[in-house]
């Protein structure tokens, strides 16, 4: 993922994109920089094409992630313009026609300075998936996609938040909106937070919240539910890769990814990856449906110590307060080439929503349920 550092001082040129490096162990990506008297803005390579810091003389745009937009086609996720996404996007909102809810489906951020006014506007998505971290005080502000980098460009490293911290351990969360820093804040999900610097002064507008989980009965059946549901996958799928006719995806003996795997568009290359510790029965059922599915299967064996040894560089890169339990390609993201496709496609978590209740814990896990479930016998996750 990309990251974003913002800051109404301005910074002297590398202050910004060092503390974005500095979250990387190895290869650190790219990083832009921007600056005038609005303050100084960072923003790190984006893994998805299209989706680059825009500019305009009145305006800086950034999107983090690389959400789907469902007003226009994605076909620039294959193309050479770097900005096509991001200005899209822009122009649509400029035109006052931007439904944040509708319009970008998927994890995202987006930042707009507007740099005469002094203006800052961000934008979370529906339920924070991509967090965005807040600091106001003393007469300056900061924002940012990484609380340790927001906590190093702020000077509040030692800022910190001990009750967070317990929380994290005993509840594999900081309560919202809290971080494990005493004056980092989260910004409200699914919510436009406009802020802007007068004189020595931010004034601070109340966020406005565009979309909220109402709870109502929308269909008359399951099945009717099940049909939009599966129609919305679909077209998620099919918008994703117009353009495209090679992809990857991963592939367990879970029902989600044999899910996933039987919607994408028969008539593409797909190469499908497993993580394993050893030949399991997870594995045969893999190859049972990379067969059924006329799938290249890729079984890459890695060591029984993978989530300790990747522990470290994945905390660090997800940042304090967060999990980093369930990166479970890193490390090997490299070996297998993922970053050279132009998507990847993966199921997550269907078979813990329908059978979680029957999985038994072992001691340790049930007392720190943030470690990875790696010294329970017969344990395997791709």
């Amino acid at each position: 993922m990309s990251d974003f550092l913002y800051t109404s001082e301005v910074k002297p040129a590398g202050e910004l994109s060092g503390h974005i490096r500095d979250i990387y162990h190895h290869d650190p990506p790219d990083v832009w920089e921007f600056n005038g008297e609005w303050g100084s803005l960072a923003v790190s390579r984006n893994l998805y094409r299209g989706f680059e810091p825009y500019e305009t003389d009145s305006h800086l745009f950034v999107v983090i992630g690389g959400p789907v937009l469902t007003f226009r086609d994605n076909l620039f996720l294959t193309g050479d313009d770097p900005v096509a996404g991001t200005k899209s996007v822009f122009e649509r909102y400029q035109r006052g026609k931007i439904l944040w809810d509708e319009d970008l489906s998927g994890p995202f951020a987006v930042l707009i300075v507007d740099k005469a006014a002094r203006k800052i506007r961000c934008i979370t998505d529906l339920m924070l998936f991509i967090p965005v971290y807040e600091y106001v005080r003393n007469g300056k502000l900061a924002l940012g996609t990484h609380v340790d980098a927001l906590a190093r460009a702020t000077g509040q490293r030692d800022a910190v938040d001990k009750v967070s911290l317990v929380d994290f351990i005993l509840n594999r969360v900081v309560t919202f909106p809290y971080t494990t820093y005493t004056h980092i804040r989260q910004c409200h999900p699914a919510a436009v937070q406009s802020l802007r610097m007068n004189d020595d002064v931010v004034i601070r507008e109340d966020p406005v919240i565009y979309w909220a989980p109402v709870e109502k009965q929308t269909y008359d059946s399951i099945t009717e539910a099940a049909y939009f549901l599966r129609e919305a996958i679909m077209d998620y799928i099919d918008r994703v890769t117009e353009g495209m006719d090679h992809v990857a995806l991963f592939l367990s003996g879970g029902e989600d990814t044999r899910t996933i795997a039987g919607i994408l568009p028969g008539n593409m290359k797909k190469d499908a990856f497993i993580f394993l510790d050893s030949m399991n029965r997870e594995g045969k059922i893999a190859k049972q449906v990379a067969r059924a599915y006329k799938l290249d299967l890729n079984v890459t064996l890695r060591k029984a110590t993978h989530y300790i040894d990747t522990m470290p560089e994945a905390a660090d890169l997800v940042g304090s307060g967060k999990q980093c339990i369930h990166a479970h390609t890193y490390g090997l993201h490299l070996k297998c080439g993922l970053p050279d496709y132009n998507a990847v496609f993966g199921g997550f978590l269907a078979n813990s929503l329908h059978k979680a209740s029957e999985i038994s814990k072992t001691g340790i896990q049930k007392r720190f349920p943030f470690l990875p479930e790696t010294l329970k016998t017969g344990v395997q996750q791709s």
